[in-house]
């Protein structure tokens, strides 16, 4: 019995510091060491509950394996072995053999270090791979190997390098205009130059200046939509209504191309929960998207159509078309089928991930197809208002919360319709069946 103690007493050791460690990172993503009295709390807390600290460990998101002072594995978790592609390395030499170079982490650690560090790439994934060598009070050395899938961190600094690096590209050339331009009205002097080239080179300045606001105002709207910034005001739309207003406003760039743009009446399509200014610019985005990729004399066709829950927009021209390797790529940011950033078509380049964005945002999505020679077809598919009003009731009956935007106000929406009908209630999840049915017939009406 003393000798199956060894192993058990060890690991209960390595809790001393392990615990902590794995709170403090998971709670704040942060590596600074707990102090000593954090770490001899934890430490009592964990002795006196060990079974239900073991299962924390063997269900939080962190790989961890554990060897004791001659080498021989005393833990590992559930989360270390899906990292270590199903292998249990016994000793910390299979362990590092797992990788391709763990040649940083261990060197550090031969030479006598505590810790170590060391990002990986392995199956596609980055680890970060993370050793301490401790001696907890009263008991042997132990080595605790940590695994933490940074994938989604790596992935996503990348994707803020190639977004500052595309912002900076799209900032530079309108800059260069402007400082052209005005470096030629300050070394000519307005006394020298003709009125028409002065009123040339303003209109230039000018341009661009707006380039550069709408780029602004593009990024500034990303920035809400990826921060959960943006809290738009939503409610029952006629998204037909919407849609030939906003082709109306599109006509005079189309006639200036000579651009045949219509939308035809094509019936009764039920309404929708949105915030119309978002839609506006869903549908203008796509709308001047294919106005700019047709050729002139070309055609654009907005149609507005309703299924059984969903209604949709669909706007097809007969340009160029697009490549099916592009199609993937074409709601990125900044993305040009060409990626030599060439401005022949205007913009900022960030309509159509804009688009998406705000479509996501209403619970919608936006498909494309295309045929080179032929043109695309753009549809942007919205659920009815009335699927909105019976998902967020149901979900009410169920309890089953939501913090998205869309869901968040149309409970504002149906909590005030309820107490229009007399229900004196403070949350949908109060309504009775027979209430909850009142409820929706009143949107029926």
């Amino acid at each position: 019995m003393a000798w199956y103690w060894v192993p058990a007493a060890a690991a209960i050791g390595i809790f001393v510091v392990l615990l902590p460690l794995l709170i403090y990172r998971f709670l704040t993503q942060r590596k600074r060491r707990l102090d000593q009295h954090q770490f001899s709390h934890l430490t009592r807390r964990f002795l006196q509950d060990r079974e239900r600290n073991e299962a924390l460990l063997e269900n939080i998101d962190i790989g961890i394996v554990i060897y004791d002072q001659t080498g021989r594995r005393i833990l590992i978790n559930k989360k270390a072995i899906e990292l270590l592609d199903d292998k249990k390395p016994e000793t910390p030499d299979e362990f590092y053999a797992c990788f391709v170079d763990l040649s940083s982490l261990r060197a550090i650690l031969a030479l006598g270090g505590d810790t170590a560090a060391q990002i990986v790439e392995k199956n596609d994934r980055t680890l970060e791979i993370s050793a301490r060598v401790s001696r907890p009070e009263g008991q042997q050395l132990v080595t605790i190997f940590t695994l933490q899938d940074r994938t989604d961190q790596a992935r996503e600094e990348v994707q803020r390098k190639v977004f500052v690096a595309n912002v900076s590209h799209e900032l530079k050339t309108p800059l260069t205009t402007i400082k052209t331009y005005s470096e030629s009205l300050l070394d000519w002097g307005l006394a020298e130059k003709q009125p028409a080239a002065i009123r040339k080179d303003v209109r230039r300045i000018y341009e661009d200046a707006l380039r550069m606001e709408k780029l602004v105002a593009d990024l500034s709207l990303l920035t809400s939509i990826d921060s959960r910034g943006l809290q738009p005001h939503m409610e029952e739309q006629d998204i037909a209504g919407i849609v030939r207003q906003t082709v109306e406003r599109s006509q005079p760039s189309a006639a200036a191309k000579q651009i045949t743009l219509s939308c035809p009446d094509t019936g009764p399509v039920p309404n929708v929960f949105v915030e119309k200014s978002s839609i506006e610019q869903i549908v203008s985005n796509l709308v001047m998207n294919a106005i700019k990729y047709t050729q002139k004399g070309g055609n654009v066709l907005v149609s507005v159509n309703g299924l059984v829950d969903e209604v949709y927009v669909k706007v097809a021209d007969n340009g160029p078309g697009i490549e099916p390797r592009h199609l993937p790529q074409i709601f990125n940011r900044f993305f040009r089928v060409d990626m030599t950033g060439s401005q022949v078509f205007g913009g900022t380049g960030l309509g159509l991930a804009i688009a998406e964005e705000l479509a996501q945002l209403h619970e919608g999505r936006i498909e494309v197809s295309s045929t080179l020679g032929l043109g695309s077809t753009f549809t942007l598919f919205l659920p009815t208002a009335r699927k909105v009003y019976r998902r967020a009731i149901d979900d009410a009956s169920h309890s089953i919360e939501h913090k998205n935007p869309l869901q968040t106000e149309v409970q504002r929406v149906l909590l005030e319709q309820s107490r229009e009908l007399g229900y004196t209630i403070t949350g949908l999840p109060e309504l009775t069946a027979e209430q909850r049915e009142a409820l929706l017939r009143t949107y029926d009406e």
